[in-house]
């Protein structure tokens, strides 16, 4: 059948079927983008997402450790007391992120990490706020056997809440 027409209509003929394979790979290619852009959405609305507030947390524990420090540093109460309210703030402010961070992870390592960094906490904010009120209410301005001891059980706790 292909032998018996002339050159303009297998030239058409041709053009027609290349053509029409284009368009196949193209409607198979808009599908499977489109199914990769809703992927890269979930990415971003849960993976991205929930890195950026755990990295906002990392940040608020280190406010954290600088404005405790600043409050042993600080020479007259009243900085003394503003940087004891800052490190408060500071660590509503890590509990706040790390728990819209761990919301949004989905898996069970992810979810597990958080539940381990959650566990932390309490113990960790007790220690700091118990070491920033030792040095509010008594004056505190270098290290005492007292504040010593708890510094040393806070600074692990610290360490694995960072990690």
């Amino acid at each position: 059948m292909f032998n018996n027409m002339k050159l303009g209509t297998k030239l058409m003929m041709s053009f027609l079927i290349v053509a029409l394979i284009g368009l196949i790979v193209c409607i198979i290619s808009v599908f499977y983008l489109t199914r990769l852009d809703s992927h890269i959405d979930k990415m971003y609305n849960k993976d991205l997402l929930g890195i950026s507030y755990v990295k906002e947390a990392k940040i608020n524990r280190l406010m954290t450790a600088r404005d405790w420090r600043s409050t042993l540093l600080a020479t007259t109460d009243a900085e003394k007391r503003r940087y004891a309210a800052d490190v408060k703030k500071d660590i509503d402010a890590f509990k706040e992120n790390i728990n819209k961070g761990g919301d949004l992870f989905y898996t069970e390592k992810g979810k597990a990490l958080v539940q381990e960094v959650n566990a932390l906490i309490p113990e960790w904010e007790r220690l700091t706020l118990q070491m920033v009120n030792m040095i509010v209410e008594k004056g505190i301005t270098e290290c005492t056997p007292e504040f010593d001891a708890i510094l040393k059980t806070q600074s692990p706790t610290a360490t694995a809440v960072d990690d």
